[in-house]
């Protein structure tokens, strides 16, 4: 789901919960408005029937609550209490006869029927009548406004739930796990493990790994494999990755292609490649000095992406792979891995490289076409990834086709992008990720080299 999508969502989320919190004060409030006028009827009728009955204005006017009510006739009328009760609970059927003749005895019964017509009784009858009048009328309009508070909220609701859904809908058919759903946002994950042999004899993992954000468009991916030959390669990979990213992000803020939001021409892109590459070898040479080793022992290669919505730069010194899948799903290789003369052999930024002939050790190149996903990684990962050898029989030679697997590369885009969108936090894809790495299928899990992929994919918020 892209980042507007979710703030509409929040949005029309605090809507809702907001209707339906003014929902709930609305109707606490006007139920317990309606609980005290009831209140009020209770004491107008006691009122009434104890004037009346007793003929009497000792009615005390302190009287609010029923509570006082109870402890009023407990005190002073406790015999009339279960009279009251009576009419009480019969109290929407009262009428005059009733308020008046309720359980009278004979003489009372005798004294108001010869006072039937009594003037004072009217009165008393009236000014009781105005008041339940009054009261009745109150609580009508609190239960009218409930009513219409009901009505409205739940038309509310029911329309911001129509919403959801047909938002939802909308971007379930837009998405629908469908790699062409491009947003500008990219996530991004890589991890480095450590290979079977490396465990057997105790040697650290020799890979690094790094990538972080420029802004919200631009980025920064990079793999170091050190050599296993090297001594203190594990720490030359780990300081090349990082200082890596570093000068090629303070460089890249003063080009005029950053800053308009443009992606440069090769030959400018080479340039710039190889003038950062070698900041950072300097950085190496003088950390060596700092160690007090020599610079021979942390030799590795690196691989350095920049990734935008525009495109991605590659830049590399020796092998590894690195590929990108199009908006039309084909997966195609952005570097060539260098091979030495002799088997299993390449360059290192540290080799004897660094003079006139540095173009043929530096491959820098531009991807300007939409990218759906890209990856770098490690050799220790490629036999599981690309179709590295193929014989010819024609030629009786082997060759390298360079060509990402397709079949890998989807369901691992599929899962990790199930993964964002049902929201698994992010630690927790980290180790997952990681674990595949380790023992996700036959070849990675027999691996005898050290395994790095950073996996980039253009497909919802970056994690």
């Amino acid at each position: 789901m892209c980042a507007g999508t979710q703030e509409r969502g929040c949005v029309i989320a605090f809507i809702m919960k907001f209707f339906v919190t003014i929902f709930i004060i609305v109707v606490c409030n006007c139920s317990y408005a309606i609980d005290k006028l009831s209140q009020q009827i209770n004491i107008e009728i006691a009122k009434f029937y104890i004037n009346t009955r007793f003929r009497s204005q000792d009615f005390p006017s302190y009287i609010k609550t029923s509570q006082q009510l109870n402890k009023f006739l407990i005190k002073y009328y406790p015999n009339e209490k279960h009279n009251l009760r009576q009419i009480l609970l019969h109290k929407n059927h009262i009428n005059k006869d009733i308020l008046i003749g309720w359980y009278y005895m004979p003489v009372w019964w005798h004294f108001w029927s010869v006072k039937e017509t009594s003037v004072w009784r009217e009165q008393q009858w009236q000014q009781y009548q105005n008041n339940i009048e009054q009261i009745t009328q109150t609580a009508k309009l609190h239960d009218n406004i409930i009513s219409i508070n009901q009505y409205f909220t739940l038309i509310m609701l029911m329309f911001f739930s129509l919403i959801v859904i047909i938002m939802s809908c909308k971007n379930k058919k837009n998405r629908n796990n469908d790699l062409n759903d491009y947003d500008d946002q990219c996530l991004v994950i890589g991890e480095s493990v450590i290979g079977k042999s490396h465990i057997d004899t105790g040697i650290p993992c020799q890979d690094s790994n790094f990538s972080q954000k420029f802004n919200d468009d631009w980025g920064i991916a990079i793999v170091a494999d050190g050599a296993g030959s090297a001594k203190n390669s594990h720490d030359g990979s780990k300081f090349v990755v990082h200082k890596a990213a570093q000068v090629f992000a303070e460089a890249m803020e003063q080009t005029d292609w950053y800053q308009k939001n443009q992606l440069p021409l090769e030959l400018d892109w080479h340039q710039f490649s190889k003038e950062q590459l070698w900041k950072v070898k300097q950085l190496l040479d003088k950390y060596a000095d700092w160690r007090g080793v020599r610079i021979k022992s942390l030799a590795c290669t690196v691989i350095v992406v920049i990734y935008s919505p525009l495109g991605i730069l590659i830049t590399h010194i020796g092998d590894g792979r690195a590929g990108y899948c199009d908006s039309k799903h084909v997966w195609k290789a952005m570097m060539t891995p260098y091979k030495g003369e002799e088997a299993n052999s390449t360059v290192f930024i540290t080799s004897d490289i660094w003079n006139d002939n540095i173009n043929n050790f530096i491959e820098s190149r531009i991807i300007s076409e939409k990218i759906v996903a890209f990856t770098l990684m490690s050799d220790g990962c490629e036999k599981a990834t690309f179709e590295c050898s193929k014989f010819n029989p024609a030629t009786n030679k082997w060759s390298d086709p360079n060509n990402p697997y397709p079949k890998f590369f989807k369901p691992v885009l599929e899962t990790l992008i199930n993964m964002e969108k049902n929201q698994i936090p992010a630690h927790e894809i980290q180790a997952r990720w990681k674990k595949f790495l380790e023992v996700g299928n036959s070849t990675l899990k027999n691996e005898p080299d050290d395994k790095t992929m950073i996996l980039g994919i253009y497909h919802g918020p970056i994690l």
